[in-house]
């Protein structure tokens, strides 16, 4: 069926003017004119009785359950009509629901993903994927328990870096040309911290290796006293 053809609830909602009969059915059902009953019983009602001849006799003596066929109509009006509001506003309400429904699914969707973070040189300050800058006073995101975006809420993920690695058990650097083990390499540097030795390279990696390629291994350099 076209727009053409659907039939409005009312012209006058769909022509934009106020209710003609105001706040009339601004009401509970029970209140309209046999709102005692429901709305299949007061169709059946209207059905039955809608058309029959007045009664005079029951209509006097206020026979219980009579109604002339003027009340039946009149109350199936005015249910019709408060049906017919009550079915308006619940449609604006599943809608205006829906409306929420989907902006709370958009903001799911935009804080989907991950947000990746990347530190500025070896200070406390991150840049964020999406604009922002924060900092730390002690080590960074990861350590500081934050697992989300604080801006655009998105899972956070710490930039994959190719940074030197720390050293471990596999780095083993021989003893500086005095024989002393007291040894390391960080920030580019390979030193010995007894005597000041040292080789400065690029990168850690490059010290360590130039070190140890131009110092001889432990067991062919006996540690010498300071």
């Amino acid at each position: 069926m076209t727009e053409a053809q659907k039939t409005p609830a009312a012209k006058w909602r769909q022509e934009g003017q106020a209710d003609p009969h105001g706040n009339h059915y601004n009401c509970q059902r029970a209140a309209l004119p046999l709102g005692e009953l429901t709305d299949d019983e007061l169709a059946n009602g209207v059905f039955l009785h809608g058309n029959e001849p007045l009664n005079i006799n029951a209509l006097l003596r206020k026979t219980p359950g009579y109604h002339s066929a003027a009340v039946w109509l009149n109350a199936g009006k005015d249910r019709i009509r408060w049906l017919s509001r009550a079915l308006e506003e619940s449609a604006a309400r599943e809608q205006a629901l829906q409306q929420r429904l989907n902006a709370a699914d958009q903001r799911i969707d935009d804080c989907s993903g991950t947000c990746e973070w990347s530190r500025e040189d070896d200070s406390g300050i991150w840049h964020s994927g999406c604009g922002v800058t924060w900092s730390f006073h002690d080590d960074g995101p990861e350590e500081n328990g934050m697992h989300f975006c604080h801006s655009c809420g998105k899972t956070l993920v710490v930039e994959a870096t190719t940074s030197e690695p720390e050293q471990d058990d596999d780095w083993h650097m021989n003893p500086c040309k005095q024989g002393h083990r007291d040894v390391g390499a960080s920030g580019g540097v390979a030193h010995c911290y007894t005597c000041g030795e040292e080789i400065t390279a690029t990168t850690t990696q490059e010290a360590f290796e130039q070190w140890n390629a131009t110092h001889a291994a432990v067991d062919a350099a006996p540690e010498a006293k300071p």
